[in-house]
């Protein structure tokens, strides 16, 4: 699946994004602090659905970008990769999307550049934070 960049602008919807995590993304993308050059958005990683047993055709095609898993928004930068979790409050889940979605990323596409697993949040209490950076999350904040 080809990734599709879009200006690191205010868009009025974002593919893939909840009400909820465009109300976070919104503002966050309007102040762009972290320089982005680009971003995606819905950006299919990991294998999806087993197809050995499946006829390779359109249908089959189809079914595998269903059931791969999707990361909410990368920003690309010159020397990084943000691979963005959006979630009102961050939680373990988060924490775990934003790892394995880092790591299906980089199996996925093979990218050069560094990739920063990243949060972006309105509240992530302390037991998250202190988890975030052992694991090299970076957690993010809108203003």
């Amino acid at each position: 699946m080809a990734i599709r960049p879009f200006p690191p602008t205010q868009l009025a919807k974002y593919p893939h994004l909840s009400p909820a995590d465009q109300a976070i993304w919104h503002p966050f993308i309007a102040e762009n602090p972290l320089g982005f050059e680009t971003v995606a958005y819905d950006v299919h990683v990991g294998e999806g659905a087993d197809l050995a047993d499946i006829e390779l055709n359109s249908f089959a095609q189809d079914f595998k970008l269903l059931t791969q898993k999707r990361i909410d928004a990368v920003g690309y930068t010159t020397s990084t990769i943000y691979i963005i979790e959006i979630k009102p409050t961050a939680s373990i889940i988060a924490l775990g999307q934003a790892i394995v979605y880092t790591q299906m990323y980089r199996r996925t596409y093979r990218p050069s550049a560094a990739l920063q697993p990243t949060i972006l949040t309105n509240h992530a209490d302390r037991d998250i934070k202190l988890a975030a950076q052992s694991n090299n999350v970076l957690i993010l904040y809108p203003t």
